[in-house]
């Protein structure tokens, strides 16, 4: 049995191919037999791609909620019409503020009609060296990075940072 993770982005802002995107975030997460679905996106649009890659999203093992915003919970509806015994997870302070390795670091805003990156140049050089102590290889950011964000941390961390895109599939 493979020790991999392998990950696959059913929604995501962008995309390089035909499959559909939107802002949201919907990643189908296999490992040793297991299958689990951490977000739903927006809306149904994961459910088509996750159809067009051919991956079947009936008897997953688990579906995890990072937090409540509509963008990863939108479309849950459509796994529980899909599999009305699916189970979801999350943690009591799913509302709350939160930064998560997986799923989106929260560093973009707007200013003045700009996005912008939240994060002070003192908390992207402390985020970094967490990465670097924890010798963290690979990154891949989605939305709630935004490109500013991502900017800042690829010049910083160089190729290890990737940006996350409809239907890329990797293994960590």
């Amino acid at each position: 049995m493979s020790q991999k993770i392998q990950i696959t982005v059913l929604i995501e802002n962008t995309s390089d191919s035909s499959l559909a995107c939107e802002h949201g975030l919907s990643l189908l997460i296999e490992h040793a037999g297991r299958r689990i679905l951490l977000d739903a996106g927006s809306s149904e649009a994961f459910c088509d791609n996750a159809d067009s890659l051919e991956i079947s999203l009936t008897g997953l093992d688990a579906c995890v909620l990072s937090h409540g915003h509509y963008d990863h919970s939108g479309g849950f509806e459509k796994i529980f019409l899909r599999d009305p015994n699916a189970k979801v997870y999350t943690r009591k302070e799913a509302l709350d503020v939160y930064l998560s390795a997986i799923g989106g670091l929260h560093m973009k805003g707007k200013e003045n009609g700009r996005e912008i990156c939240t994060f002070s140049s003192s908390e992207i050089d402390a985020l970094c060296d967490a990465f670097i102590q924890e010798g963290t290889s690979q990154i891949y950011t989605g939305h709630c990075t935004g490109s500013p964000g991502f900017d800042e941390l690829r010049r910083r961390l160089g190729e290890r940072v990737h940006r996350l895109t409809t239907g890329l599939r990797f293994e960590i």
